[in-house]
């Protein structure tokens, strides 16, 4: 069975919205843990910090929980986040949207561009990449 993390150890509430930001968070020490946003993107809630220690007794029973709800645990080494543990199907569908996200980016910014008469037409582009890697013209 896994320990509390510190907060809940300590009794503290759940952590309030602030309007300004759309984040819920709470302070501890100086420091802010959000837990979600207003798009709904979950982030670390205060009961996902543990320490390494917790962790290292309690391997199986973090690991079970990181591959069901799928959210990634802080570890923390003398009170301070040093580690993030994310399953592996978390991880990869995480890098997926960064991905996805660079491509939508790099499309926009590049229609942009376009749109701002920045740019050159393909024909030129091609034949520029041709001499640049020295390729024949095709007979």
């Amino acid at each position: 069975m896994a320990s509390q993390s510190q907060p809940e150890k300590e009794g503290r509430r759940r952590p309030a919205l602030d309007r300004e930001s759309g984040f819920t968070g709470a302070s501890s020490g100086g420091s802010i843990e959000f837990a979600v946003n207003l798009h709904g993107i979950v982030m670390i809630k205060l009961e996902d910090i543990h320490s390494l220690s917790d962790f290292q007794r309690n391997a199986k029973a973090h690991v079970l929980r990181l591959k069901e709800t799928g959210q990634p645990e802080v570890l923390t080494v003398n009170g301070k986040a040093e580690l993030v543990v994310l399953a592996a199907e978390t991880f990869q569908r995480l890098t997926d949207k960064v991905e996805r996200a660079e491509a939508v980016e790099g499309i926009r910014r590049g229609l942009a561009e376009a749109k701002a008469g920045k740019g050159r037409p393909i024909g030129e582009a091609i034949e520029a990449i041709r001499k640049k890697h020295r390729v024949p013209k095709a007979s």
